[in-house]
């Protein structure tokens, strides 16, 4: 189902892989949005693509615990917010920058991706081999520093196919999207 996801996009919707030539052509492009994923704020501070927002993945919002279940999708409400804060808005594509050393902070993004998705956002690709990729030719412009997104209204489309159920998992003790709680894919299984 992910690769449906990732590699079936709904007409006028991005491109769901950008390489570090088009980043570099887009920077100053008015409404893309670039989201530097790496957990490290420093590494972000170092150096990052000009005017990119930072966030992690484990200290933000990106997910939730719900009825002891690790790494649901939280809220809709809380998610619009946090997308807010970071200065996204509906008409923004956004490019999310992994660090792209492994396989894990690729899965970052595409959770994130997905997490995009869910909300309706078609505007939404991954920087193909991360930050990585971005900085393994020197000439590419690089910024320093903390950035502070002015922020701005992201309203969710909320999309419910794009979840799997308690029932579709085979999860006794899972929330349900009934309930109000949707699962991601490969969520794991509570312990008994």
């Amino acid at each position: 189902m992910l690769s449906a996801i990732l590699f079936t996009a709904p007409a006028g919707a991005a491109e769901p892989l950008v390489d570090a030539a088009w980043v570099k052509a887009n920077i100053a492009t008015d409404n893309v949005v670039f989201l530097d994923l790496r957990g490290n704020p420093r590494a972000f501070q170092a150096a990052h693509i000009s005017d990119a927002r930072w966030t992690s993945y484990g200290r933000y919002s990106w997910r939730a615990k719900i009825n002891n279940v690790s790494g649901m999708l939280p809220p809709t409400a809380k998610l619009e917010a946090l997308i807010g804060r970071l200065g996204i808005g509906n008409e923004d594509h956004v490019v999310l920058t992994p660090a792209g050393w492994d396989a894990t902070n690729m899965g970052i993004a595409t959770r994130i991706y997905w997490t995009f998705k869910v909300l309706g956002h078609d505007q939404v690709s991954i920087l193909d081999g991360g930050m990585n990729a971005y900085l393994a030719d020197k000439k590419n412009p690089l910024q320093k520093g903390m950035t502070t997104p002015q922020p701005n209204i992201f309203k969710a489309r909320f999309r419910p196919k794009l979840l799997a159920t308690a029932e579709e998992i085979g999860h006794k003790h899972a929330p349900s999207v009934k309930e109000g709680h949707p699962h991601a894919p490969g969520a794991k299984p509570h312990k008994d």
